[in-house]
């Protein structure tokens, strides 16, 4: 997880968390700061950590050194290692424009989303004793089609040897193109991302079928999901 204090009018911290998949923005907003921008790279566990044993509501001071940042609340205090090195150039990948915005409520599209996910067992072939034998790897999320229409979201599923094609639809609306445009997205990263929202609608964003999808929320959280081969 990045952290970087922010010189925008009222203090705040964004704090940014990616596995090159998948990054989540989260500005939020502070009481003080210092006077000029820090960047610290947190380990993730002790984000996960300090926000588990914080009272519900409570207020986190965050202070930080060359090699450690110590968080405390009410009755609270930890201490993490910082993490060498320089995080990812984020604001690299976040989209300068989009050619289309889609508003959808966010509840209506998790749902459908999370009734169309389905793994599938993956194999491969390996010679045992001069034999083919077809070894399991393990499962995979398929991926979902996702088609934006002016007036509604397709969810599209292909066929596997375990489940058949399956597709719903999610009113929506669309503005900035009046055809229509898939792309492919992971949709476990999906539901994870609007499970992870608050409000009503959410906004979507993308630039074309080739482009990552930005998942933008009203209260400025917003996440980017790269797109996926539909094979």
């Amino acid at each position: 997880v990045h952290a970087e204090t922010s010189d925008y009018a009222a203090p705040r911290v964004r704090f940014v968390a990616t596995d090159g998949k998948r990054l989540s923005l989260a500005p939020v907003a502070c009481t003080s700061s210092p006077s000029r921008k820090v960047f610290v790279v947190v380990p993730t566990q002790a984000m996960e950590l300090m926000a588990s044993i914080t009272p519900k509501g409570a207020d986190i001071s965050m202070s930080s050194g060359e090699a450690v940042i110590v968080m405390s609340a009410p009755g609270v205090k930890l201490a993490a290692r910082l993490i060498e090195g320089h995080f990812p150039p984020y604001e690299d990948v976040l989209p300068k424009s989009h050619a289309i915005t889609v508003t959808v409520d966010r509840k209506a599209l998790l749902s459908a989303v999370k009734g169309m996910t389905v793994t599938e067992m993956q194999y491969h072939n390996k010679k045992v004793k001069g034999k083919d034998v077809r070894i399991k790897d393990g499962k995979s999320i398929l991926p979902l089609r996702f088609s934006f229409r002016p007036d509604n979201i397709r969810l599209q599923r292909r066929a596997t040897a375990d489940t058949g094609a399956a597709s719903t639809t999610v009113q929506a609306e669309m503005a900035g193109r009046e055809d229509t445009l898939d792309s492919g997205f992971n949709p476990s990263y999906v539901a994870e991302m609007l499970s992870s929202i608050d409000g009503e609608t959410v906004r979507l964003k993308l630039k074309d079928a080739r482009s990552a999808i930005a998942i933008e929320a009203p209260d400025g959280y917003a996440h980017l999901i790269a797109p996926v081969n539909l094979g």
